[in-house]
């Protein structure tokens, strides 16, 4: 019976190549999103959000690409259905402490951090329940 370590190391089988998005067709998409959404936002905490409208775009990367790791393939094409706000810059420690009322950074103030540098020493579960509170605030909801 083969276990999913059995695959390390192992190529993908080889696909058709996947079309390539140009600049161009990228702009002319995004000039193309609904009037009512704006193209960068800044949240109530103020996180900087950039949108990424939907559309069909390339996913993963190319064989050969410089240090391409096997787990980087096969690049495919996917469609993104929905347009989605992302951050344009790491949570910072006072982003992070404003939603969640802690700051659980390593690199704080007494650390020769602050309040306006990236919030790290936070797990995957952290950054969820985060996320999930963020969208949860009256002004993000409203928003």
């Amino acid at each position: 019976m083969s276990t999913p370590s059995d695959d390390v190391g192992t190529p993908a089988p080889r696909r058709k190549p996947p079309r390539q998005m140009d600049i161009g067709k990228l702009y002319e998409t995004l000039q193309q999103e609904p009037a009512r959404l704006d193209k960068l936002r800044t949240n109530s905490v103020g996180i900087k959000l950039a949108l990424v409208p939907a559309g069909v775009s390339i996913m993963g990367s190319m064989p050969t690409e410089p240090e391409r790791r096997l787990n980087e393939g096969p690049a495919r094409e996917v469609t993104l259905t929905q347009p989605f706000y992302l951050g344009v810059h790491p949570v910072t420690q006072e982003q992070y402490q404003k939603v969640m009322g802690k700051n659980p950074a390593r690199f704080n103030r007494e650390n020769d951090g602050g309040l306006d540098h990236p919030v790290e020493n936070v797990s995957w579960e952290d950054a969820l329940a985060f996320c999930q509170k963020l969208a949860g605030l009256p002004a993000e909801e409203a928003g």
